[in-house]
């Protein structure tokens, strides 16, 4: 896992059991390297005085999507550039899993999509008027988005 300290300097970082994990600091990005499974604690401690625990879970077997969730299943969009954004949720997080968000359209010439990973968000903008489905993918889960655009 690699995280970016954006406003503070750090003063140190260290685990509480590094049998299960290990943390340096490479800059201003954090390096946690999972060594056995288990549970340990990150402690990031800044020059201001501020500390942050990171509580992180080391296990065996690669860490995969178990449910996918969507803000929106249906959209209605009233015309050629009118966008929308939909929220994608997965358990466990993305950071976690590594998975990216995919998408596919089954007709390209009626929206077009954008997505966001940092925000885990999909923009779709209106191309012309019509009904099409966005299939949406998180490792081996997948939901789909059913897009009409009136005019």
């Amino acid at each position: 896992i690699k995280a970016t300290v954006v406003s503070d300097k750090i003063k140190s970082v260290t685990s509480s059991n590094k049998k299960v994990a290990t943390v340096k600091l490479k800059g201003k990005t954090l390096q946690i390297t999972g060594k056995s499974t288990g549970k340990a604690n990150i402690t990031v401690k800044a020059k201001s005085g501020m500390k942050v625990t990171l509580k992180v879970t080391v296990q065996k077997n690669k860490v995969t999507t178990k449910t996918l969730k969507l803000s929106k299943s249906t959209v209605n969009l009233d015309g050629k550039g009118q966008k929308i954004t939909v929220k994608v949720t997965a358990t466990p997080d993305r950071l976690s899993t590594s998975e990216n968000i995919k998408v596919t359209v089954n007709k390209k010439n009626i929206v077009s999509y954008k997505i966001n990973q940092n925000t885990s968000e999909i923009t779709i903008t209106a191309k012309k008027k019509g009904t099409c489905k966005l299939t949406v993918k998180v490792g081996k889960k997948t939901k789909k988005i059913t897009v009409n655009v009136t005019k």
